[in-house]
């Protein structure tokens, strides 16, 4: 969460890490959901806008669907789409490079805001899940698009490389110039990332594990 905010600017929920008395980590956000007075303003996951969930679609609901239909969601119930569309891709592609296989439907949301305009909300549960799990690129069974021809890169080795965000971008709408300098953030792991992972209260062994994941997605995404 720190990385997304500090070294890609992402807008991300205001949170923090403490310790109990006895030692244990805790980590903790500020709800965005809340004004000022106390109202809660309106707050939907992509589950809810595309129509999914647990009754109708079984328990596997929040992982069906790809992220293009995430970003056709956004088209149609979005109060400003093309910010909208390049907040979405930028946090895509860092979970993408962060090694988040968990950035599925409810991990994305649409608040109304107290002018009344539904945007996209502040990213939440950015997590690199392979300090956990042998986890999948993505999180949606579908990937970015299946309408999307894959790279030569993907088909050989199946893991997407910056063409394949490049054909994304340009699948939803993102024009060459705005998709390019959201990918050129991304095409080394820069200083401050290994500075924030360095200072973090992660073992030793999980923070080696933690660039060399990072390190590794890069060298997939800058493959040609």
């Amino acid at each position: 969460m720190q990385i997304a905010a500090q070294v890609y600017g992402i807008d991300v929920a205001p949170n923090g890490l403490c310790f109990s008395k006895n030692g244990k980590a805790v980590y903790i956000t500020k709800r965005f959901d809340v004004a000022a007075n106390g109202t809660k303003y309106l707050m939907e996951d992509f589950s809810t806008v595309v129509g999914r969930g647990e009754a109708v679609d079984g328990k596997h609901f929040k992982y069906d669907g790809c992220y293009a239909e995430i970003a056709d969601a956004i088209r149609r119930a979005s109060s400003d789409v093309d910010g909208d569309l390049m907040k979405f891709f930028k946090i895509l592609v860092f979970n993408y490079i962060h090694a988040n296989g968990d950035a599925h439907l409810k991990n994305f949301s649409l608040i109304h805001d107290d002018r009344g305009r539904a945007v996209l909300a502040p990213a939440y549960d950015l997590i690199n899940t392979s300090l956990h799990v042998k986890d999948s690129d993505f999180a949606l069974d579908g990937g970015l698009s299946p309408e999307i021809e894959k790279s030569d890169v993907y088909l050989r080795t199946g893991h997407p490389c910056r063409l394949d965000f490049e054909r994304f971008g340009s699948h939803i709408g993102l024009s060459e110039d705005k998709v390019g300098k959201v990918l050129d953030c991304f095409m080394d792991v820069p200083q401050l990332s290994k500075t924030l992972i360095d200072n973090s209260f992660l073992t030793q062994r999980m923070k080696r594990t933690y660039l060399r994941a990072v390190s590794e997605r890069v060298s997939r995404f800058v493959r040609g």
